[in-house]
């Protein structure tokens, strides 16, 4: 728990404006404020306040409160109209409401300016009236079906959320909870209580059917949740009752809700004694309001509570037995945040007890706070000291972090209302940040200070002098280019000690990693820029005006000291941030874009050499953001036999592979895919499917209209590099390439997918075919291709006794299907290049096929092969076709059987099952020989005319039912 007793005071937070005499001669019994603003023009602003004052006598008075422009000015209305001061005009008006028989006081009102209302007890009685008006609009009412509290109100407290009003009332030991609507207080519920309350508070909810009313006793807090929808019900639930705090003995019993605030959440502040307990707001529904968060210490027991969006100010009331004096007091401010006592101010002396009233007043310098007390029939205005010089004051002591808690509770203020103006005028709050971040950097707490630095915009050159030089060594040359154009006061660099220096880097990167977004966005401007003379919006899009861009070559300047700071300061963390800096320089690169950051090649280029192969990969992505692409070939070539620092050897090639994949399918510079051919071969020879994969897998990123890349390179320079490859026996390449796993979902890394899978890659000659077979499997590859590819297959066909015959099948399936599905191949070229019959009888049969050779073809299939299936399959593929051709290859099947010995049966047959696919009928009898017995053409000749019989009566059927159509159409017409 976090005690504060420390009671001295620091600093003057208000300022005595001025006293006015001539209050009405009753007692002030309670005071209350409400403000209205209105704009006139852009020029001007006008604030007009209105200060309620309720008295013992039971009247009700205002003062009205202007202050146009820059001079204070409170005024009233009074026959005297005379002026107390040359800032402050009082002037009363006649009583709102007059003073009652009984003199029974005004006990406490409350303005509610959302709803422009005033409420108050009168008489005993809750009222309500009209804030523009001054009439009283509502009154708690008295009927059957609601309780009778006029007369004896005593305490009331206001409930404000999400448009509704709840109003909880105390009537000795009852609490009576209605909700204000349309200038009617509509009875909720009633709740008995233990004792007579002595203090209320209604305290808002997370819910807005959610009331929570905070009640002080004699000696204990307690809490009541009041829901308004089981008010509604005939026999409510009880409301649940929560202890909250016990004293010790009696004390005057005060509350304050404080609402959320950057310091705190919301929370309720209870007084007893001279002390006060901060309890969450969010834990009074819990049923445990939990243990208690923060106290506070007041020299003496407050009488009543203001709470301002900075301070809490306690009206304090010595005890008349210590010798002070009956009605003497003073006020005590004390900090929101640090909940330390800043001021205590002194009142006049006076037999009536004071009344005290917080008062906001919008002027065009900014938002002015008044607190205005009521002592006997003196009014005194006091005014808060401009938070600027508040801040000036505590600068000049190097309380920055009190004042930065001081800027960040207005700033609260002016979040939450941003209506009334700004109570920061004149502050600067970025000077104020870099002097805590400084303080703070010397301190040794780094990481603190580099959050300053961040919210003050420090430039990342006036931050670098904090920095020790050692851990900036590498960037001399870059940091003497650098032009110095800080006004500012420079920064004193302390004396880190050794060991901090990892702590320096790690807050170094902090800062880079938080400007760079804003730092690339000018970098990007920058470059539009230059280029064209103009600014693309959207390179833009922050109204900032850090971020327009009106140096173009200052603002690329500051994208090369950034990244090249941020990467030195990742390599001078412990561990070294290794992968952070790969990340850094790769940057949009490994999406298949280019380059996104700027860093300086002379001063990190040597650095990462230095450092060896742990940063290798990094100094390879350097290279290869600033294009210089044969510096990364090189460097690969260098190592290409083995693993680098903390890569495996197939790691290595791996990266190796995939830049390489890069460059061929790069679709704007053509020179960078003959790079990537060129330097292919060791990844070739490390694994023939990875290095395949290089030239046939396109990675996500690439255009989708490209099956393939290597755009500018000739096919047959790739089979040149691929035929002279020699795969080692032992090739070390993984069963599914990287690149196909990372590839993106197409067509054509499917195909390369499957061709992968079913090529045994084990020569540079079937490397070759693989890269041509997956070409030709695209739709739109040229007809050269599949002449190439063709001949490739050939070639690849093994002769008598060669060595290669177990390829032979795969040689033959791979030719027999590109042979029967493609159309594109030239079949007199490579029929020169096959080898003849009787050698590989099925190639040479589609050959001919192409060359409309059907005889022979068919000749093949019975002679050679002996596969009638196959040359009836065959017949009927080319009459499907139509044409010429298909007429007459039925009857061309039939000569071919015939010519074989003892065939008329087996012509008799197939002559039978395709007589209707033949030209003439007749033509097979005209074939046979003229010693063929009568009997082996029966079967076929009764066949022919039964099929010609039914065929005849099909068609009188078809004559005889067109008749009788025609028929109905003329019966029809007439």
């Amino acid at each position: 728990n976090r005690v504060v007793f420390d009671i001295r005071m620091q600093r003057d937070v208000f300022e005595r404006l001025t006293v006015v005499d001539g209050l009405p001669p009753h007692a002030v019994h309670s005071i209350s404020s409400a403000s209205t603003i209105s704009v006139a023009s852009s020029s001007s602003l006008d604030s007009n306040a209105r200060v309620f004052i309720g008295c013992a006598d039971g009247s009700l008075c205002f003062l009205e409160c202007n202050r146009p422009s820059k001079t204070a000015v409170l005024k009233a209305r009074e026959v005297s109209n005379r002026i107390q001061s040359s800032v402050v005009c009082v002037k009363f008006d006649p009583a709102m409401r007059k003073p009652n028989r009984e003199k029974k006081p005004t006990l406490s009102i409350q303005c509610i300016e959302t709803w422009g209302v005033l409420l108050g007890i009168f008489e005993g009685t809750l009222c309500s009236y009209d804030l523009k008006t001054l009439q009283q609009v509502g009154t708690v009412s008295s009927t059957a079906s609601e309780p009778n509290i006029r007369g004896v109100c005593s305490l009331f407290a206001v409930h404000e959320k999400a448009g509704i009003v709840s109003v909880a009332c105390s009537t000795k030991k009852k609490l009576y909870l209605y909700q204000y609507t349309q200038s009617t207080f509509v009875f909720r519920r009633e709740v008995a209580l233990v004792e007579v309350p002595k203090s209320l508070l209604a305290v808002s909810s997370s819910s807005p059917s959610l009331v929570v009313a905070v009640l002080g006793f004699k000696k204990f807090y307690d809490s009541l949740d009041l829901s308004l929808a089981a008010s509604t019900a005939l026999n409510p639930p009880p409301p649940v009752t929560t202890r909250l705090l016990d004293v010790d003995k009696e004390h005057r019993m005060v509350s304050l809700e404080l609402p959320a605030s950057p310091c705190r959440g919301p929370s309720i502040l209870l007084v007893h004694s001279s002390q006060g307990q901060l309890l969450e707001t969010s834990r009074l529904q819990s049923g445990s309001p939990g243990e208690r968060e923060e106290c506070i210490q007041w020299l003496g027991p407050p009488a009543s509570l203001q709470g301002s969006p900075l301070f809490l100010v306690a009206l304090v009331l010595p005890d008349p037995r210590g010798g002070a004096g009956a009605g003497t007091g003073f006020l005590e401010v004390h900090d929101l945040w640090t909940l330390q006592a800043l001021q205590k101010i002194p009142l006049p002396a006076s037999s009536l007890p004071p009344q005290l009233a917080l008062l906001l007043l919008p002027t065009e310098a900014g938002l002015e706070m008044h607190l205005l007390v009521a002592v006997g029939e003196a009014l005194l205005a006091l005014r808060m000291v401009p938070v600027a010089s508040q801040v000036e004051t505590l600068t000049a002591l190097r309380m920055y972090e009190r004042a930065l808690h001081l800027v960040t509770l207005c700033q609260g203020q002016q979040a939450r209302d941003r209506d009334r103006g700004s109570l920061l005028v004149g502050v600067d709050l970025r000077r104020l940040q870099e002097l805590q971040a400084h303080s703070l950097w010397v301190a040794g707490d780094l990481e603190r200070a580099v959050s300053h630095f961040l919210r003050a915009r420090t430039p990342l050159a006036r931050l670098l002098r904090l920095v020790p030089a050692e851990l900036l060594a590498p960037l001399s040359a870059l940091l003497a280019l650098q032009r110095d154009d800080d006004d500012d006061a420079p920064l004193a660099a302390p004396a880190l000690p050794p060991g901090q220096l990892p702590r320096a880097a790690a807050a170094l990167v902090t800062f880079c990693e938080a400007r760079r977004p804003q730092v690339l966005r000018r970098a990007a401007a920058a470059e539009q820029l230059r280029r064209s003379g103009t600014v693309l919006p959207e390179a833009c899009p922050d109204p900032d005006p850090e971020e327009a861009v009106w140096d173009p070559e200052e603002a690329l300047r500051q994208a090369t000291l950034l990244d090249s700071v941020l990467v030195t300061a990742l390599l001078g963390c412990r561990p070294a941030r290794r992968a952070a800096v790969v990340a850094l320089l790769a940057g949009e690169q490994q999406c298949g874009q280019g380059g996104s950051n700027h860093c300086h090649m002379d001063s990190l280029a040597p650095l990462l050499a230095q450092l060896g192969g742990e940063t290798f990969e990094a100094l390879l992505w350097l290279f290869r953001s600033q294009g210089m692409h044969e510096r990364v070939l090189q460097a690969l070539a260098g190592y290409r036999s083995g693993g680098v620092g903390v890569w495996s050897r197939e790691q290595f090639f791996e990266w190796y592979a995939e830049y390489l994949q890069w460059l061929w399918h790069h679709e704007e510079d053509r020179s960078l895919p003959r790079l990537a051919l060129g330097a292919l071969q060791p990844v070739l020879e490390f694994s023939p499917e990875l290095g395949l994969s290089v030239l046939l897998v396109r990675p996500a990123a690439a255009h989708k209209q490209l099956s393939f890349g290597g755009r500018g390179v000739n096919i047959s320079e790739v089979l040149k590099l691929l035929r002279a490859v020699a795969v080692p026996a032992s090739s070390a390449g993984p069963q599914r390439s990287v690149l196909l796993r990372k590839a993106a979902s197409s067509s054509s890394n499917s195909i390369a997918a499957s061709v992968l899978q079913a090529t045994p890659l084990l020569s540079g000659h079937l490397l070759a075919v693989a890269f041509l077979e997956c070409l030709v499997s695209v739709p739109e590859a040229p007809a050269l291709l599949h002449d190439e590819f063709a001949e490739l297959l050939v070639e690849g066909l093994p002769g008598p006794g060669d060595e290669a015959a177990s390829l032979g099948p795969l040689y033959r399936a791979k030719l027999q299907r590109f042979l029967a599905n493609s159309a594109a191949y030239q079949p007199e070229r490579l029929m020169k290049r096959l080898p003849p019959l009787p050698a590989y009888p099925q190639e040479n049969a589609l050959v001919l096929s192409r060359l409309g050779r059907h005889r022979e073809v068919l000749q093949v299939h019975l002679g050679l092969l002996g596969d009638l299936a196959a040359a009836e399959t065959y017949c009927g593929l080319i009459h499907g076709q139509g044409g010429e051709a298909a007429r007459d290859v039925y009857l061309t099947l039939l000569q071919v059987v015939l010519a074989g010995p003892s065939a008329e049966e087996l012509v008799m047959a197939l002559a039978e099952k395709y007589h209707r696919r033949l030209p003439d009928p007749f033509a097979p009898l005209a074939m046979l020989p003229s010693h063929t017995p009568l009997r082996t053409v029966a079967r076929y000749c009764a066949t022919v005319l039964e099929f010609a019989a039914a065929r005849k009566r099909s068609l009188q059927v078809l004559h005889q039912l067109l008749r009788v159509r025609e028929v109905d159409l003329r019966v029809d017409r007439s």
